[in-house]
């Protein structure tokens, strides 16, 4: 038996060319995908801590005016409500801090 001659086929060249490029623009396309999901991610994170400062804004105010009318039960619950919101406030400034 004497050796096999064999031909390199210019096709499979072609396909192998081809294989590559294809998995190259996936991996790009999933780099630009994270990318833009992270960005998405933080606005959202951005948002929600946004209405979060509004809606402890929005208590914090419907406190103090119930505290200004000065009537028994109500001012009584807007001080619960202020302490409240103090001791949130004070929790979330020491987990940010460290």
């Amino acid at each position: 038996m004497g050796p096999i001659d064999v031909k390199p086929d210019p096709w499979q060249r072609l396909v192998a060319i081809g294989s590559i490029l294809s998995v190259l623009f996936v991996a790009i396309g999933l780099y630009i995908t994270n990318e833009a999901n992270r960005e998405t991610s933080e606005a959202n994170r951005e948002q929600h801590r946004l209405t979060a400062q509004g809606q402890i804004t929005d208590r914090f105010t419907e406190a103090v005016e119930q505290l200004g009318q000065g009537h028994g039960p109500a001012a009584a619950g807007a001080l619960g409500v202020v302490g409240v919101l103090l001791s949130e406030a004070a929790a979330g400034h020491a987990a940010a801090a460290g």
